[in-house]
């Protein structure tokens, strides 16, 4: 089961960076990436500067500015000179999301850049695990509203483009879903994946614990339970620790 949706990646510079010079460019252009190197928006904007840089007869730096969901590197070209020459790969997120999303923001999106052109779309993909008994949207919906709260979905981070199009998909199939990051899930894959293995089971035996593993919902409502039943003996046995 799949689904998509798909998202811009667009190239923008400071807001008046389009007046008009006798020759342009005369140095280099800095293209600042948002994120890390590696991720989609920094390849495309890789591929982009080594043949606008041919065009343009001269060198196309990109700088990987990444940190706050893309808004370190989206205002350091907000506050640069409008002079054409540092320019941002912009995405969904930094264009269209941040500015309702963070509280206090140093600059404005639809005001402070020139758009120059939208570059290319990317798509978000709907996935589930290859034995999940649920085999297409319809499916999903449906176990989500037999239990509200319970499914889980993981995003690259919160206030990410992966979360808010899991958050569009929540009202528009009118679910609840437990939001959880990428690293969360990651690392709980990995660690039941290992507290499967037998040589992991009996270490842990000879240790006189027991392998439990589970998924993060299942932790959360065991964390839950026990926090009730120990703060309720320790109330109704009247004990405290100063």
């Amino acid at each position: 089961m799949k689904k998509a949706l798909a998202l811009l990646v667009a190239i923008v510079l400071c807001a008046g960076g389009a007046v008009a010079q006798e020759r342009y460019p005369q140095k280099p252009l800095h293209i600042v990436v948002p994120f890390a190197p590696g991720g989609s928006t920094d390849i495309i904007a890789r591929l982009l500067g080594e043949r606008l840089s041919g065009a343009l007869g001269q060198p196309v730096v990109i700088e990987n500015r990444p940190g706050a969901a893309g808004n370190i590197g989206a205002e350091i070209v907000a506050r640069s000179a409008p002079d054409g020459y540092t320019l941002l790969m912009a995405t969904t997120g930094v264009m269209s999301i941040n500015n309702a999303l963070y509280q206090n923001m140093s600059f404005d999106s639809s005001t402070n850049f020139d758009y120059i052109v939208f570059v290319a779309s990317i798509t978000n993909v709907l996935i589930v695990a290859a034995d999940s008994p649920l085999h297409n949207v319809a499916e999903l919906i449906a176990a989500a509203k037999r239990s509200p709260g319970k499914l889980s979905f993981a995003s690259s981070g919160a206030g990410s483009s992966t979360h808010m199009s899991a958050e569009l998909f929540k009202i528009m199939a009118g679910v609840d879903l437990l939001h959880v990051r990428d690293v969360i899930a990651r690392l709980n894959r990995e660690i039941n994946a290992i507290l499967a293995a037998p040589e992991m089971r009996q270490r842990l035996a000879d240790q006189g614990a027991e392998a439990v593993g589970g998924t993060p919902e299942a932790f959360a409502e065991h964390a839950k339970r026990e926090r009730y039943k120990w703060s309720r003996v320790i109330r109704d046995a009247n004990i405290a620790v100063n």
